[in-house]
């Protein structure tokens, strides 16, 4: 971690003879920070997308299964009417389910 690293630095620093050396072992410390900058914004930033898509397929899913629902109910209501011989008219009008729906379910 960083600690290792930091500690990895300084004895560079301690070993250096000359300035270019110690330029180098700065610039060999400040690119392994910005390479473990970058893994680790690339790691926080998947983690947030993947949180994000989970909490809009989760909406989603339930919009959907709410919408499923009322059809069923609806469907469930019709089949019913149908049975009692109410008009098919009449059944389209309350439930708003097309005439071509509740002949099919007639046919059921």
């Amino acid at each position: 971690g960083g600690q290792e690293q930091a500690d990895a630095f300084m004895m560079e620093v301690d070993q250096a003879l000359t300035r270019a050396e110690l330029k180098g072992a700065i610039m060999s410390f400040s690119e392994v920070f910005r390479h473990e900058g970058r893994q680790l914004g690339l790691k926080e930033g998947l983690e947030r997308g993947l949180d994000r898509g989970l909490e809009r397929g989760l909406r989603q899913g339930k919009l959907e299964g709410k919408l499923e629902g009322k059809l069923e109910g609806k469907l469930e209501t019709a089949r019913n009417l149908l049975v009692a011989g109410v008009d098919p008219k009449v059944i389209a009008k309350a439930t708003g389910l097309p005439r071509q729906k509740l002949a099919a379910l007639r046919k059921k």
